[in-house]
């Protein structure tokens, strides 16, 4: 897979990674690099304020919501919250 990677990468990309021995360093490498993290407070208000549009399906609409919930980070939250009320 390394291999195939680098046939599709521009040289410049190609020194970002050039040390790598594997595909997956490679990828963890490059994702460092290139991946926004994710604020978890913005990944909070997302599903929060998302409304139902008027010709979208129920099922589609919370298949959206728990999509959107995936870096809400909801477990970090609720442990400080019960940390604080103790």
């Amino acid at each position: 897979m390394l291999n195939l990677l680098l046939n599709h990468v521009d040289a410049a990309v190609y020194e970002l990674f050039v040390e790598a021995s594997t595909y997956d360093e490679a990828l963890s490498s490059l994702k460092s690099l290139y991946a926004k993290p994710q604020n978890p407070i913005f990944a909070r208000y997302l599903p929060r304020s998302r409304k139902q549009i008027s010709e979208e399906l129920f099922n589609k609409y919370l298949l959206n919501l728990k999509g959107s919930n995936v870096d809400c980070e909801f477990k970090k939250y609720r442990q400080r919250n019960i940390k604080k009320k103790e």
